[in-house]
């Protein structure tokens, strides 16, 4: 874990819990609703804070429609991550069409980050985007 991570584990598991909560009463108010909690989650596809969320809520990943080598929006010391996160419920992820990163910064040297006359490197993190199929 990167440093101070592990003293806010806790903070970061009641907010998950809060969380998937919002989502079971959204979903006890309309079953069918397509949700999605997104956002830089600061934890790993396989840490603590979005196995809570996945294990909590009827949540599922997009990260998961890409192959592992794919799965990355941001780079600590060369290490690949998935910071960002775009979780749905089963009804909307059966409407994805696309997701994926859009490589603006991770894999582009920070030296880039100086200059004013590209977007590469604007950030630390690379956005990811999902597009979905209008509802019927």
């Amino acid at each position: 874990m990167r440093g101070g991570e592990s003293e806010s584990q806790p903070r970061r598991s009641a907010q998950a819990r809060f969380v998937a909560e919002l989502v079971e009463q959204l979903r006890r108010d309309d079953p069918d609703a397509p949700i999605a909690v997104l956002g830089d989650f600061n934890s790993d596809a396989d840490g603590v804070t979005v196995a809570n969320l996945l294990h909590d809520a009827p949540l599922a990943s997009l990260w998961q429609r890409l192959p592992r080598e794919q799965r990355h929006a941001y780079l600590f010391e060369g290490v690949s991550q998935t910071l960002d996160h775009i979780l749905v419920t089963p009804e909307l992820f059966d409407q994805l069409i696309d997701f994926r990163p859009l490589a603006l910064n991770a894999d582009y040297p920070h030296s880039l980050s100086e200059r004013t006359d590209t977007l590469y490197r604007s950030s630390d993190h690379d956005p990811i985007i999902a597009t979905f199929a209008a509802p019927k």
